[in-house]
């Protein structure tokens, strides 16, 4: 999640090489990788999360969706 909302999509890479799981969520407030990405408009980081097919339709602890996180931080160049 932190490589994610940093943008480093070479260490996602490798994350996701190891095995680790596209919809996991912190414990703090229910974040995925991919909001986390949104948060912080890391396309690049987006970009290959959904490539690797993270949940667009998850929800954050409050019901949010990445896309809700999208549009409520005014980034439209996102989706």
């Amino acid at each position: 999640m932190i490589a994610a909302g940093a943008g480093q999509v070479e260490i996602i890479e490798r994350l996701i090489d190891k095995g680790a799981k596209v919809d996991a969520v912190d414990n703090r407030r229910g974040f995925t990788a991919l909001m986390g990405a949104v948060w912080t408009n890391r396309s690049e980081a987006v970009e290959a999360l959904l490539e690797h097919g993270a949940p667009v339709d998850q929800k954050d602890r409050k019901g949010n969706t990445a896309l809700f996180w999208v549009a409520n931080r005014g980034w439209a160049g996102l989706v």
